[in-house]
């Protein structure tokens, strides 16, 4: 019977052993992912690979390729499964420098994910196909004002073919995708965790309790689900990274209510630097008046509105 470094290994269990290996951060996966791409290394190759050549080719920390290297028909078993998981439930993988690899994360992100996982309705990342993505942006804390404002804006973007880019486990981003799917469309879910850990066993689960009362099951037809998180792995750190995806996602940013020195008022800074497309609601709390003081664009409030932000896409 062969053993595991006797099997043959596609690129993407590959990706999912490195991504699923301690030590290995983003910066690290991207090298690798870019060695490996320019010297047209194949996986039976690599697997071949002197912890040697892991620590000064690759420049793989000592934990990590020690880990490795000891432990290598456990990690080889663990990732095939995670392939078998992956293919069985329609889980895709994008690695950046590919050409399926959205560009609006190399456009607008200054360090992209080496790795995208996606499941569902993967037209959504082709946003002239199907519309116009957007995002709303309100910190935490909002006013009851606020988020009827939010339910106001999201309506009428989504009523104008808009699609709603959004997390799943803060209100604002929950009351925004409430909205979408209460208008019938279309919802691309960015993850703080991995897709199973949030989607359960069969990638399918409800993503938040409100959810429920809506009848908002995900559907793979219609919704997708992207993270740049190993598919089991718990939200921790990741906030800060799950905004910025949404941001990059979106076609379009609404800066609702943001609170200045906070990440939403950064990604909204950052946004405005790059020349994204960003409106800064007049009102809400002061960051969205430091956002006006540097320039950012002012929420239309004539009834045309929707129709002059479409028209400037």
């Amino acid at each position: 019977m062969k053993g595991e470094t006797e099997k043959p290994i596609h690129l993407t269990q590959l990706i999912l052993l490195l991504h699923n290996l301690p030590g290995v951060g983003e910066q690290t996966l991207a090298r690798t992912l870019a060695y490996i791409r320019e010297n047209k290394v194949s996986p039976r190759e690599f697997l071949a690979f002197t912890p040697k050549q892991w620590r000064e080719q690759l420049c793989i920390g000592e934990a990590p390729t020690a880990l490795f290297f000891q432990q290598k028909e456990e990690l080889l078993t663990k990732s095939r499964e995670l392939e078998r998981v992956r293919r069985l439930h329609d889980v895709h993988i994008f690695k950046i420098g590919s050409a399926a690899y959205p560009p609006c994360l190399e456009a607008y992100d200054d360090i992209p994910p080496p790795v995208l996982y996606a499941r569902g309705n993967l037209s959504l990342l082709e946003a002239t196909k199907t519309g116009f993505r957007f995002a709303v942006l309100v910190s935490n804390n909002p006013s009851p004002a606020i988020l009827q404002k939010l339910d106001d804006i999201v309506s009428a973007l989504a009523s104008a073919d808009g699609i709603v880019v959004a997390g799943h486990d803060r209100l604002p981003y929950q009351k925004t995708a409430i909205v979408g799917h209460r208008l019938g469309r279309p919802i691309l879910y960015v993850l703080d965790q991995g897709l199973r850990c949030a989607l359960g066993a069969n990638f399918d689960r409800i993503l938040f309790a409100e959810a429920r009362i809506h009848e908002m099951s995900f559907n793979s037809d219609v919704d997708l689900a992207v993270s740049a998180f190993p598919i089991d792995v718990p939200a921790q750190h990741n906030l800060q990274r799950r905004d910025r995806l949404v941001t990059c996602f979106a076609d379009v940013l609404i800066a609702l209510d943001v609170q200045p020195n906070r990440v939403m008022f950064a990604e909204a800074k950052r946004a405005f630097r790059q020349e994204h497309p960003l409106y800064v609601y007049d009102g809400g709390r002061d960051g969205n008046r430091l956002l006006l003081e540097m320039g950012a664009t002012k929420l239309p409030q004539t009834p045309d509105w929707v129709e002059r932000i479409k028209e400037r896409l």
